[in-house]
Protein backbone atom coordinates (compact mmCIF):
# COMPACT_ATOMS: atom_id res chain seq x y z
CA UNK A 1 0.00 0.00 0.00
CA UNK A 2 1.54 3.29 -1.09
CA UNK A 3 2.15 6.04 1.43
CA UNK A 4 0.19 9.18 0.65
CA UNK A 5 1.87 12.58 0.99
CA UNK A 6 0.92 14.51 4.13
CA UNK A 7 -1.03 17.67 3.30
CA UNK A 8 -0.89 20.97 5.16
CA UNK A 9 -4.07 23.00 4.60
CA UNK A 10 -3.97 26.76 5.14
CA UNK A 11 -7.39 27.33 6.71
CA UNK A 12 -9.93 25.70 8.99
CA UNK A 13 -11.52 22.30 8.45
CA UNK A 14 -14.83 24.10 7.94
CA UNK A 15 -15.72 24.88 11.56
CA UNK A 16 -14.56 26.96 14.50
CA UNK A 17 -15.89 26.90 18.06
CA UNK A 18 -17.44 30.30 18.69
CA UNK A 19 -18.07 29.64 22.39
CA UNK A 20 -14.36 28.97 22.89
CA UNK A 21 -12.87 31.74 20.79
CA UNK A 22 -15.37 34.55 21.27
CA UNK A 23 -16.74 36.75 18.52
CA UNK A 24 -13.65 38.72 17.54
CA UNK A 25 -11.18 35.83 17.54
CA UNK A 26 -13.64 33.58 15.70
CA UNK A 27 -14.06 36.16 12.94
CA UNK A 28 -10.30 36.48 12.66
CA UNK A 29 -9.93 32.69 12.45
CA UNK A 30 -12.32 32.52 9.46
CA UNK A 31 -10.65 35.43 7.67
CA UNK A 32 -13.38 37.89 8.69
CA UNK A 33 -15.85 36.15 6.39
CA UNK A 34 -17.68 32.95 7.30
CA UNK A 35 -18.11 32.24 3.58
CA UNK A 36 -14.51 31.03 3.63
CA UNK A 37 -15.67 28.06 5.70
CA UNK A 38 -17.48 26.61 2.67
CA UNK A 39 -14.46 26.07 0.43
CA UNK A 40 -12.22 25.22 3.38
CA UNK A 41 -14.69 22.54 4.41
CA UNK A 42 -14.89 21.16 0.90
CA UNK A 43 -11.11 20.97 0.61
CA UNK A 44 -10.71 19.17 3.95
CA UNK A 45 -13.67 16.88 3.30
CA UNK A 46 -12.50 15.80 -0.14
CA UNK A 47 -8.80 15.34 0.55
CA UNK A 48 -8.17 11.69 1.40
CA UNK A 49 -4.53 12.09 2.45
CA UNK A 50 -3.34 12.55 6.03
CA UNK A 51 -3.81 16.28 6.65
CA UNK A 52 -2.99 19.05 9.07
CA UNK A 53 -4.93 22.31 9.16
CA UNK A 54 -3.30 25.56 10.21
CA UNK A 55 -4.23 29.23 10.09
CA UNK A 56 -2.42 32.50 9.46
CA UNK A 57 -2.36 33.09 13.21
CA UNK A 58 -0.79 29.77 14.25
CA UNK A 59 1.85 28.97 11.63
CA UNK A 60 4.61 26.83 13.18
CA UNK A 61 7.14 26.69 10.37
CA UNK A 62 9.37 24.21 12.16
CA UNK A 63 6.57 21.69 12.69
CA UNK A 64 4.98 22.15 9.27
CA UNK A 65 8.19 22.03 7.25
CA UNK A 66 9.19 18.75 8.87
CA UNK A 67 5.78 17.08 8.77
CA UNK A 68 4.00 17.98 5.54
CA UNK A 69 4.81 17.16 1.91
CA UNK A 70 2.33 19.41 0.10
CA UNK A 71 0.82 22.82 0.93
CA UNK A 72 -2.87 23.26 0.01
CA UNK A 73 -4.39 26.76 -0.14
CA UNK A 74 -8.19 26.90 -0.56
CA UNK A 75 -8.51 30.35 -2.14
CA UNK A 76 -11.06 33.10 -2.69
CA UNK A 77 -10.94 36.57 -4.26
CA UNK A 78 -7.38 37.24 -3.10
CA UNK A 79 -6.40 38.98 -6.36
CA UNK A 80 -7.68 42.21 -4.88
CA UNK A 81 -6.01 45.61 -5.36
CA UNK A 82 -6.58 46.29 -1.64
CA UNK A 83 -4.99 43.07 -0.34
CA UNK A 84 -1.27 42.42 -0.19
CA UNK A 85 -0.44 38.70 -0.05
CA UNK A 86 3.10 39.13 1.24
CA UNK A 87 2.35 36.86 4.20
CA UNK A 88 1.11 34.04 1.98
CA UNK A 89 4.22 34.47 -0.17
CA UNK A 90 6.35 34.18 2.97
CA UNK A 91 4.53 31.01 4.03
CA UNK A 92 5.21 29.42 0.63
CA UNK A 93 8.88 30.44 0.71
CA UNK A 94 9.54 29.24 4.25
CA UNK A 95 7.73 25.91 3.90
CA UNK A 96 9.30 25.32 0.48
CA UNK A 97 6.77 22.66 -0.58
CA UNK A 98 4.77 22.05 -3.75
CA UNK A 99 1.58 24.14 -3.69
CA UNK A 100 -1.98 23.13 -4.53
CA UNK A 101 -4.33 26.08 -4.90
CA UNK A 102 -7.84 26.27 -6.34
CA UNK A 103 -10.60 28.87 -6.39
CA UNK A 104 -8.34 31.91 -6.77
CA UNK A 105 -10.39 34.87 -7.95
CA UNK A 106 -10.14 38.59 -8.66
CA UNK A 107 -11.98 41.49 -7.03
CA UNK A 108 -13.29 44.28 -9.25
CA UNK A 109 -16.45 45.97 -10.43
CA UNK A 110 -18.16 44.51 -13.48
CA UNK A 111 -16.21 45.46 -16.61
CA UNK A 112 -13.11 46.56 -14.68
CA UNK A 113 -11.33 43.27 -14.04
CA UNK A 114 -8.82 43.80 -16.86
CA UNK A 115 -7.56 47.02 -15.25
CA UNK A 116 -6.68 45.47 -11.87
CA UNK A 117 -3.29 46.48 -10.49
CA UNK A 118 -2.04 44.10 -7.81
CA UNK A 119 0.17 44.99 -4.83
CA UNK A 120 3.82 43.96 -4.89
CA UNK A 121 3.33 41.20 -2.31
CA UNK A 122 0.53 39.64 -4.36
CA UNK A 123 2.68 39.70 -7.51
CA UNK A 124 5.40 37.92 -5.54
CA UNK A 125 2.83 35.36 -4.44
CA UNK A 126 1.82 34.70 -8.08
CA UNK A 127 5.44 34.27 -9.13
CA UNK A 128 5.91 31.66 -6.40
CA UNK A 129 2.83 29.79 -7.63
CA UNK A 130 4.39 29.72 -11.09
CA UNK A 131 7.41 27.94 -9.60
CA UNK A 132 5.69 25.59 -7.14
CA UNK A 133 2.56 24.43 -8.97
CA UNK A 134 1.90 22.68 -12.25
CA UNK A 135 -1.74 23.82 -12.32
CA UNK A 136 -3.24 26.81 -10.50
CA UNK A 137 -7.05 26.77 -10.24
CA UNK A 138 -8.81 30.08 -10.93
CA UNK A 139 -12.44 31.02 -10.32
CA UNK A 140 -13.14 31.97 -13.92
CA UNK A 141 -11.92 33.48 -17.18
CA UNK A 142 -11.56 36.99 -15.74
CA UNK A 143 -9.31 35.77 -12.95
CA UNK A 144 -7.42 33.70 -15.51
CA UNK A 145 -6.72 36.87 -17.52
CA UNK A 146 -5.39 38.64 -14.43
CA UNK A 147 -3.10 35.69 -13.69
CA UNK A 148 -1.82 35.66 -17.27
CA UNK A 149 -1.22 39.43 -17.15
CA UNK A 150 1.16 38.89 -14.24
CA UNK A 151 3.00 35.98 -15.84
CA UNK A 152 1.14 33.08 -14.21
CA UNK A 153 0.66 31.04 -17.38
CA UNK A 154 0.02 27.68 -15.69
CA UNK A 155 -3.46 28.69 -14.51
CA UNK A 156 -6.67 26.87 -15.43
CA UNK A 157 -10.34 27.54 -14.65
CA UNK A 158 -11.49 25.36 -11.74
CA UNK A 159 -14.35 27.30 -10.16
CA UNK A 160 -14.53 27.05 -6.37
CA UNK A 161 -13.91 23.89 -4.29
CA UNK A 162 -17.26 24.53 -2.56
CA UNK A 163 -18.92 23.34 -5.78
CA UNK A 164 -18.04 19.76 -4.83
CA UNK A 165 -19.33 19.38 -1.28
CA UNK A 166 -22.44 17.38 -2.12
CA UNK A 167 -22.00 14.86 -4.97
CA UNK A 168 -25.72 14.19 -5.52
CA UNK A 169 -26.70 17.73 -6.56
CA UNK A 170 -27.85 18.03 -10.19
CA UNK A 171 -29.17 20.78 -12.41
CA UNK A 172 -32.57 19.04 -12.42
CA UNK A 173 -32.74 19.07 -8.61
CA UNK A 174 -32.02 22.80 -8.55
CA UNK A 175 -34.56 23.49 -11.31
CA UNK A 176 -37.19 21.50 -9.41
CA UNK A 177 -36.73 23.74 -6.34
CA UNK A 178 -36.94 26.83 -8.54
CA UNK A 179 -40.15 25.63 -10.22
CA UNK A 180 -41.84 24.93 -6.88
CA UNK A 181 -41.53 28.55 -5.81
CA UNK A 182 -44.22 29.59 -8.27
CA UNK A 183 -46.77 27.25 -6.70
CA UNK A 184 -46.13 27.95 -3.00
CA UNK A 185 -48.22 30.63 -1.29
CA UNK A 186 -45.98 31.17 1.71
CA UNK A 187 -42.22 31.09 1.30
CA UNK A 188 -39.41 30.85 3.82
CA UNK A 189 -36.68 33.03 2.34
CA UNK A 190 -33.23 33.62 3.83
CA UNK A 191 -31.68 36.98 2.93
CA UNK A 192 -27.94 36.73 2.30
CA UNK A 193 -26.66 40.03 3.65
CA UNK A 194 -23.83 41.80 1.83
CA UNK A 195 -21.24 44.32 2.99
CA UNK A 196 -23.07 47.53 2.06
CA UNK A 197 -20.53 49.09 -0.28
CA UNK A 198 -21.93 52.35 -1.57
CA UNK A 199 -22.69 50.97 -5.02
CA UNK A 200 -24.64 47.99 -3.60
CA UNK A 201 -26.87 49.82 -1.13
CA UNK A 202 -29.77 50.47 -3.49
CA UNK A 203 -30.04 46.77 -4.31
CA UNK A 204 -29.67 45.74 -0.64
CA UNK A 205 -32.46 48.14 0.30
CA UNK A 206 -34.68 46.89 -2.53
CA UNK A 207 -34.10 43.23 -1.57
CA UNK A 208 -34.97 43.93 2.07
CA UNK A 209 -38.27 45.42 0.88
CA UNK A 210 -39.04 42.58 -1.54
CA UNK A 211 -38.58 40.03 1.26
CA UNK A 212 -40.45 41.96 3.96
CA UNK A 213 -43.47 39.64 3.77
CA UNK A 214 -41.45 36.43 3.93
CA UNK A 215 -40.23 34.60 6.99
CA UNK A 216 -36.65 33.46 7.05
CA UNK A 217 -33.21 34.31 8.38
CA UNK A 218 -30.89 37.21 7.72
CA UNK A 219 -27.66 35.29 7.15
CA UNK A 220 -24.53 37.35 7.74
CA UNK A 221 -20.98 36.43 6.81
CA UNK A 222 -19.02 39.51 7.88
CA UNK A 223 -19.04 42.47 10.27
CA UNK A 224 -18.30 42.09 13.95
CA UNK A 225 -20.89 44.70 14.97
CA UNK A 226 -23.80 42.68 13.60
CA UNK A 227 -22.42 39.53 15.23
CA UNK A 228 -22.05 41.31 18.58
CA UNK A 229 -25.61 42.68 18.37
CA UNK A 230 -27.18 39.35 17.40
CA UNK A 231 -25.34 37.56 20.21
CA UNK A 232 -26.14 40.31 22.76
CA UNK A 233 -22.50 41.38 23.23
CA UNK A 234 -22.89 44.80 21.64
CA UNK A 235 -21.21 48.00 22.77
CA UNK A 236 -21.89 51.63 21.91
CA UNK A 237 -19.83 51.45 18.72
CA UNK A 238 -21.81 48.40 17.57
CA UNK A 239 -25.13 50.13 18.30
CA UNK A 240 -24.07 53.17 16.28
CA UNK A 241 -23.22 50.86 13.38
CA UNK A 242 -26.62 49.13 13.60
CA UNK A 243 -28.32 52.53 13.47
CA UNK A 244 -26.29 53.40 10.36
CA UNK A 245 -27.10 50.02 8.78
CA UNK A 246 -30.82 50.39 9.53
CA UNK A 247 -30.89 53.81 7.91
CA UNK A 248 -29.45 52.33 4.69
CA UNK A 249 -31.34 49.03 4.58
CA UNK A 250 -34.74 50.07 5.91
CA UNK A 251 -35.06 53.86 6.12
CA UNK A 252 -38.85 53.65 6.40
CA UNK A 253 -38.85 51.17 9.28
CA UNK A 254 -38.87 52.19 12.92
CA UNK A 255 -35.38 51.75 14.32
CA UNK A 256 -36.63 49.63 17.20
CA UNK A 257 -38.46 47.32 14.77
CA UNK A 258 -35.34 46.91 12.63
CA UNK A 259 -33.34 45.95 15.70
CA UNK A 260 -36.04 43.53 16.80
CA UNK A 261 -35.98 41.84 13.41
CA UNK A 262 -32.19 41.69 13.38
CA UNK A 263 -32.03 40.22 16.88
CA UNK A 264 -34.73 37.66 16.11
CA UNK A 265 -33.78 36.70 12.55
CA UNK A 266 -30.07 37.50 12.21
CA UNK A 267 -27.72 34.52 12.10
CA UNK A 268 -24.07 33.63 11.58
CA UNK A 269 -22.78 30.12 10.94
CA UNK A 270 -19.34 29.05 12.16
CA UNK A 271 -19.80 25.48 10.97
CA UNK A 272 -20.07 24.79 7.25
CA UNK A 273 -22.02 21.50 7.60
CA UNK A 274 -24.55 23.13 9.94
CA UNK A 275 -24.93 26.06 7.55
CA UNK A 276 -25.39 23.83 4.52
CA UNK A 277 -28.03 21.68 6.21
CA UNK A 278 -29.92 24.68 7.57
CA UNK A 279 -29.82 26.67 4.33
CA UNK A 280 -31.20 23.69 2.43
CA UNK A 281 -34.38 23.72 4.53
CA UNK A 282 -35.53 27.16 3.34
CA UNK A 283 -37.49 27.62 0.13
CA UNK A 284 -34.97 30.19 -1.09
CA UNK A 285 -31.68 31.81 -0.08
CA UNK A 286 -31.00 35.01 -2.02
CA UNK A 287 -28.58 37.90 -1.77
CA UNK A 288 -25.16 39.27 -2.67
CA UNK A 289 -23.27 36.35 -1.17
CA UNK A 290 -22.20 33.72 -3.67
CA UNK A 291 -21.17 31.30 -0.92
CA UNK A 292 -24.50 31.76 0.82
CA UNK A 293 -26.10 30.59 -2.42
CA UNK A 294 -23.58 27.75 -2.67
CA UNK A 295 -24.43 26.61 0.88
CA UNK A 296 -28.10 26.37 -0.04
CA UNK A 297 -27.46 24.50 -3.30
CA UNK A 298 -25.09 22.05 -1.63
CA UNK A 299 -27.72 21.48 1.07
CA UNK A 300 -30.22 20.34 -1.54
CA UNK A 301 -32.07 23.66 -1.46
CA UNK A 302 -32.15 26.74 -3.65
CA UNK A 303 -29.67 29.60 -3.61
CA UNK A 304 -29.74 32.59 -5.95
CA UNK A 305 -26.79 34.97 -6.04
CA UNK A 306 -27.42 38.65 -6.69
CA UNK A 307 -24.44 39.42 -8.94
CA UNK A 308 -23.18 42.93 -8.27
CA UNK A 309 -19.47 42.79 -9.17
CA UNK A 310 -17.07 40.89 -11.41
CA UNK A 311 -16.32 38.39 -8.63
CA UNK A 312 -19.90 37.25 -7.96
CA UNK A 313 -20.91 37.31 -11.62
CA UNK A 314 -17.84 35.38 -12.73
CA UNK A 315 -18.21 32.61 -10.19
CA UNK A 316 -21.97 32.23 -10.76
CA UNK A 317 -21.45 32.00 -14.52
CA UNK A 318 -18.39 29.74 -14.27
CA UNK A 319 -20.22 27.19 -12.10
CA UNK A 320 -23.65 27.65 -13.70
CA UNK A 321 -25.38 28.65 -10.46
CA UNK A 322 -28.71 30.53 -10.41
CA UNK A 323 -28.27 34.29 -10.32
CA UNK A 324 -29.92 37.65 -10.97
CA UNK A 325 -28.25 40.98 -11.53
CA UNK A 326 -28.37 43.71 -8.89
CA UNK A 327 -30.26 45.85 -11.39
CA UNK A 328 -32.95 43.13 -11.57
CA UNK A 329 -33.50 43.45 -7.82
CA UNK A 330 -33.93 47.20 -8.05
CA UNK A 331 -36.33 46.94 -11.00
CA UNK A 332 -38.54 44.12 -9.65
CA UNK A 333 -41.91 45.13 -8.17
CA UNK A 334 -42.21 41.95 -6.11
CA UNK A 335 -40.41 38.69 -5.38
CA UNK A 336 -42.36 36.75 -8.01
CA UNK A 337 -41.19 39.17 -10.70
CA UNK A 338 -37.60 38.93 -9.48
CA UNK A 339 -37.68 35.14 -9.59
CA UNK A 340 -38.81 35.26 -13.22
CA UNK A 341 -35.53 37.04 -13.97
CA UNK A 342 -33.35 34.27 -12.51
CA UNK A 343 -30.77 33.00 -14.98
CA UNK A 344 -30.31 29.24 -14.74
CA UNK A 345 -29.90 26.35 -17.17
CA UNK A 346 -29.97 22.91 -15.50
CA UNK A 347 -28.20 21.14 -18.37
CA UNK A 348 -25.50 23.80 -18.46
CA UNK A 349 -25.03 23.42 -14.69
CA UNK A 350 -24.35 19.68 -15.10
CA UNK A 351 -22.04 20.28 -18.06
CA UNK A 352 -20.02 22.93 -16.26
CA UNK A 353 -19.80 20.89 -13.06
CA UNK A 354 -18.41 17.90 -14.94
CA UNK A 355 -15.87 20.09 -16.76
CA UNK A 356 -14.80 21.84 -13.56
CA UNK A 357 -14.47 18.52 -11.75
CA UNK A 358 -11.74 17.54 -14.23
CA UNK A 359 -9.89 20.82 -13.65
CA UNK A 360 -10.29 20.63 -9.88
CA UNK A 361 -8.91 17.09 -9.80
CA UNK A 362 -5.90 18.22 -11.85
CA UNK A 363 -5.23 20.94 -9.30
CA UNK A 364 -5.50 18.67 -6.27
CA UNK A 365 -3.93 15.50 -7.63
CA UNK A 366 -0.87 17.03 -9.35
CA UNK A 367 1.33 16.24 -6.32
CA UNK A 368 -0.24 13.01 -5.12
CA UNK A 369 -3.17 14.54 -3.23
CA UNK A 370 -6.01 12.06 -3.66
CA UNK A 371 -9.55 13.40 -3.52
CA UNK A 372 -13.17 12.29 -3.43
CA UNK A 373 -14.16 15.00 -5.93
Amino acid sequence: MKKLPVVGILGTNGSVLLSELGNEAAMEEVGKNTGNLLFQYSSSKNILNPKLNFSNSNVRFDILKNNIDVLVIPAANQLNPKWDLSWWATIIEKLDKPVVIAGLGAQAKIGEISSIRLPEGTVRFLHLLKERAVYVGMRGQGALQVADKYGLHNAIVSGCPSNFINPVITGASIQSRLDKLATKKSLIVNRLVGTLEEYTREAERALFGLLSENMGRYIYQTNISDLNFISSHENEEDLNFIDWEANIIAPGLERAEYKRKLKHRGQYFFSAPAWIDEAGKADLNIGMRIHGAVAAIQGGGLGVCVAFDARTLELAETMGYPYVMAADVVAAKNLAELLRRVRFDPDLFDKKRNELRVSMKLCFEQFGVETAI
